[in-house]
C-alpha cells in the first residue's frame, strides 16, 4: 500500500510539473522497517536484505503470471484447434470432388511434448518387457 501511496504522489507532482523521485521515496521504507528488527540476529535483517527478500517476491510472482497466461493461451490455442477439427468435413467438398483431383495424404505427424522446466511431468506406463534381453537361437 505504501508504494501505491508513493505511485499516487508522484503523479500528482508529475501533473503539477514537479519532479518527485518516487523510486528512492519506496526504498526509504527499508530505513523505517530494519530498527523494527532485533540487532543480534545471525542473520542480519538490513536495507539490503529486505530489498533482496522483495525483489525475489517481485521475480517470483512475475514469472507465476506469465506462466500462467502462457498456459492459458496455450488451452485457447488447443479449445480453437478442436473446435476447427469439429467443423472440418470429414468428406470431401464438391469442388475438390469435381476437379477428380486427390489431394495425396500426408503421414501423420508426431507430437513430442517436452517440460521446459520443472520437476513435474506426466504419469506413463511403465513395462519390464521391452528392456528385457531376448535370446537368439
Amino acid at each position: 500500500h505504501f508504494d501505491a501511496w508513493i505511485d499516487s504522489v508522484s503523479e500528482r507532482h508529475m501533473s503539477q510539473g514537479e519532479e518527485y523521485p518516487g523510486h528512492f521515496e519506496k526504498r526509504k521504507k527499508f530505513d523505517k522497517l530494519t530498527g523494527e528488527f532485533p540487532k543480534e540476529l545471525k542473520t542480519p535483517i538490513d536495507k539490503s536484505y529486505l530489498q533482496k527478500i522483495l525483489r525475489r517476491a517481485r521475480q517470483n510472482k512475475h514469472k507465476r503470471d506469465k506462466t500462467a497466461q502462457r498456459l492459458k493461451q496455450e488451452e485457447e490455442e488447443q479449445q480453437k484447434a478442436r473446435a476447427i477439427k469439429k467443423e472440418a468435413p470429414d468428406k470431401p467438398t464438391s469442388s475438390t470432388a469435381s476437379a477428380g483431383k486427390t489431394q495425396p495424404e500426408s503421414s501423420p505427424k508426431r507430437v513430442v511434448k517436452l517440460p521446459e522446466s520443472g520437476a513435474s511431468f506426466e504419469e506413463r506406463a511403465w513395462q519390464l518387457e521391452p528392456f528385457l534381453a531376448r535370446e537368439t537361437e
